[in-house]
């Protein structure tokens, strides 16, 4: 119940009923039977919203009971007898703090207030009708969730019994969940885990277990603990054989990857050479001296002189730029570049 995030401009109510405190104690009690309240707010002035200088009180259904025990003269005014110590909350405070301000102080309702103007109201009935809902709706959302795990969930209270069981427990353990259900978990497991869990209060984590022959499972069992108190433990099993699976499973997958990077580092380097002895034919087919003293030095750091000669040669290409490169005695200006 304290997990549900909500707050009171959610589930208040806008409709408030006011009246003067002159009115009689019969017209506030025709009031609320005609409208189906329980309670109805004093005020100097009905026709506003301001709070602070302008409610001077409250009086509910459970007040006219005891006037009406006390056989009290209902053409009374009904601001002799409203209470006028008004505990009021603000619309942006946690439903969770507004319940425990209502359980504090015994009453059933409070007055919501913002900014010095009363914008609602918020009542155990409504709290009921909306809070309780809400809680519903996320219970089914967990139940969901737990029902869609790949491990087997096993829920006991503190008295061990079962409480959840989901579908993956059916399977692991070959036990229909209306037969474990409500039942004691030592019932059906000698051995359990959880059970030890519950009377250790500690809890287990990733252990190998054999809860019944033959199910040999990784296991985990935590208490589920609240406001200091073990309320249950809940257990999650996976089974060996499954996890040993999906691990050569995923040892495959990673060769798969390894092999893929390996092919394109292979097909990147080709093209590296493919690039670079596209660069060289190009030069060299200029057949310009310029060119051989500045960008041939620059390929040359890439590659060795040898093949520089070899493109040429290779490609019948004129002997006077075969003597220009040697001429130059390209080694000797490389060092000299290099030293710069």
């Amino acid at each position: 119940m304290d997990g549900v995030v909500m707050y009171v401009h959610e589930i208040m109510s806008n409709s408030i009923l006011k009246i003067n405190s002159e009115s009689f104690l019969e017209s506030a009690v025709e009031m609320m039977l005609t409208n189906s309240s329980d309670e109805v707010v004093i005020a100097k002035d009905i026709d506003i919203s301001k709070f602070n200088g302008n409610v001077e009180g409250i009086i509910t259904k459970s007040d006219i009971g005891k006037l009406k025990r006390n056989r009290i003269d209902f053409k009374q005014p009904v601001g002799k007898y409203m209470t006028k110590d008004i505990i009021f909350t603000s619309p942006y405070e946690l439903i969770k703090d507004a319940r425990d301000l209502m359980i504090k102080n015994s009453i059933g309702r409070l007055l919501v207030v913002d900014k010095g103007q009363l914008v609602g109201i918020v009542t155990t009935q409504i709290l009921l009708n909306s809070y309780y809902l809400k809680v519903e709706e996320m219970e089914n959302q967990f139940s969901s969730i737990l029902e869609n795990l790949h491990e087997a969930v096993c829920v006991v209270n503190s008295k061990g019994i079962v409480t959840f069981w989901n579908k993956k427990s059916e399977k692991l353990y070959g036990i229909p969940q209306n037969e474990i259900v409500g039942k004691d978990i030592n019932d059906f497991f000698t051995n359990a885990l959880i059970t030890r869990a519950l009377k250790e209060k500690r809890p287990f984590e990733n252990l190998v277990h054999e809860p019944k022959r033959n199910s040999n499972v990784v296991l985990s069992a935590i208490p589920i603990v609240y406001e200091g108190n073990l309320i249950g433990v809940v257990s999650t099993d996976r089974d060996v054989d499954e996890i040993t699976k999906l691990s050569a499973e995923l040892e495959r997958e990673k060769s798969k990857v390894e092999l893929l990077q390996e092919q394109m580092k292979t097909i990147i380097e080709d093209k590296k050479e493919a690039d670079f002895n596209t660069s060289i034919k190009q030069l060299i087919q200029t057949n310009t001296p310029t060119i051989l003293n500045n960008q041939i030095l620059s390929i040359y750091f890439q590659n060795s002189l040898n093949k520089i000669e070899k493109e040429i040669i290779d490609n019948d290409l004129s002997n006077n730029l075969l003597k220009i490169l040697r001429r130059n005695k390209l080694r000797i200006e490389i060092r000299r570049v290099l030293s710069f």
